[in-house]
């Protein structure tokens, strides 16, 4: 699994876990006759739930950096959207939790490593 912030700039290291679902821009309620009303603009957009196992400290940095000075609107692109980084959309991130983890990768220990979460929308 390959995701980015920023057009391809700030890559999204290792996403053990993606969970995304559709939402429906639209609003419903009943009416006095038990009818279901539903104004909708027809749009659906994407949201997204990463799970970031192991990242280390600097690549976590720079995404909390990234999103805290733009207060989490940025760009975002994920594998399954087909395409290329190019084609991001404008989305909405916050990183939903954060523990500090232990792991080796490529024959390098990280003592300080990140895992952590992320909640994605797609903006219209």
């Amino acid at each position: 699994m390959i995701a980015y912030f920023n057009d391809g700039a700030i890559p999204i290291p290792n996403p053990t876990a993606v969970k995304g679902s559709p939402i429906v821009n639209a609003d419903a309620s009943r009416t006095a006759g038990n009818y279901l009303r539903v104004d909708s603009t027809g749009e659906w957009m994407g949201q997204w739930d990463l799970d970031i196992k192991y990242a280390t400290r600097d690549e976590y940095e720079a995404i909390f950096d990234h999103l805290s000075l733009r207060y989490g609107v940025t760009t975002f692109w994920i594998d399954t959207m087909g395409g290329t980084p190019a084609n991001s959309i404008d989305a909405y991130a916050v990183i939903t939790n954060a523990d500090r983890v232990m792991f080796s990768r490529d024959g390098t220990f990280h003592s300080d490593g990140v895992a952590f979460s992320l909640h994605i929308e797609q903006m219209g």
